[in-house]
């Protein structure tokens, strides 16, 4: 520690998991290990860190977590464990997520800092809890693309729509080419995988771009799920067929890539519907059959109408 003019009075070091190890000269602070406030040298020297206190002397919270940032992660199971067993590589600045890490291992509390305090402002704003360990520039696209989608179905259609079958956006570390999911039992959306154009319809997009429109298609799952007529209207004007013995009768000859890749699924057109109103957001010029135009047409002019026009004039 340092006084206005710069010359040192004086210095504490600590373990990997925080106890303090030295102490030099006067530290006149309460904020100790990681910047946390230290609350009570009798009971172990615990640490605030917000969500939950924290014992350096156990290296673990003192209560669970109240959720599980990374279910595909073994270290993310145990809910008392501190910054995933590996303090040297991260913190927990508060008590949920990790910290962005430099090329060379040491943390980047600048930017973890910024990305926490966009996380809190975001989860307020959107009603969600956001999980998991993310980027700064991930938070940042993720903050586009959720803005983006409320003022495609105003708030209106966000907290009727979406909300109801939304409570979490997690960032996952699966890889293999998945790169978003959404469960309806969960009542979360999973983020995960590299951010690359996967389908021929994407390619030339930036990568954030490609992000957003990833977390747009998981975010219209939801709202089918609230609005399943919206899913009816789409099938009759692109023209899916009927599901019988594990085929669609009638496949759209411009149905995406992807839907026509697990045409044999049941699921089929509801991920036609959220590949094309993504891209109806993020590519609005691109060239569609009549079908398809017609069909986004439609789905949006009634959107507008009900939830984003009617919202606005509180009717």
């Amino acid at each position: 520690m340092l006084n206005s003019s710069g010359a040192k009075i004086g210095e504490m070091r600590y373990t990997p998991f925080g106890e303090t190890r030295l102490i030099t000269g006067s530290v006149p602070t309460d904020r100790r290990y990681t910047g946390q406030r230290q609350e009570s040298v009798g009971l172990g020297s615990l640490y605030d860190y917000g969500a939950r206190f924290y014992s350096p002397a156990l290296g673990r919270f003192l209560s669970a977590d109240t959720i599980v940032p990374e279910p595909g992660n073994p270290q993310s199971l145990n809910r008392f464990s501190y910054s995933n067993n590996s303090p040297l590589r991260y913190t927990d600045p508060s008590g949920h997520c990790g910290a962005d890490v430099n090329a060379d291992g040491s943390i980047n509390q600048t930017l973890n800092d910024q990305c926490i305090e966009m996380r809190d402002r975001l989860a307020e704003s959107f009603g969600i809890a956001i999980t998991g360990r993310w980027s700064f520039i991930e938070m940042e696209w993720l903050g586009k693309a959720l803005t983006d989608y409320r003022t495609t179905i105003g708030n209106k259609g966000w907290v009727q729509l979406v909300l109801p079958r939304l409570k979490s956006i997690e960032r996952g570390i699966r890889e293999g080419g998945i790169i978003g999911g959404y469960d309806e039992e969960l009542l979360n959306i999973e983020i995960h995988g590299a951010y690359i154009a996967p389908w021929p319809e994407d390619e030339g997009l930036d990568t954030g771009t490609v992000f957003k429109q990833i977390v747009a298609h998981e975010l219209t799952h939801p709202l089918v799920k609230s609005r399943p007529v919206f899913l009816e209207w789409f099938m009759q004007d692109a023209g899916w067929g009927e599901y019988r013995g594990f085929v669609w009768s009638d496949v759209p000859a411009e149905a995406s890539a992807y839907a026509r890749s697990i045409a044999g699924k049941f699921r089929a057109p509801e991920e036609d519907f959220a590949e094309y109103f993504s891209r109806s957001i993020y590519q609005s010029q691109r060239a569609l059959s009549v079908n398809y135009r017609e069909a986004l047409a439609r789905l949006h002019h009634y959107v507008w109408w009900d939830y984003v026009r009617r919202g606005t004039f509180g009717r």
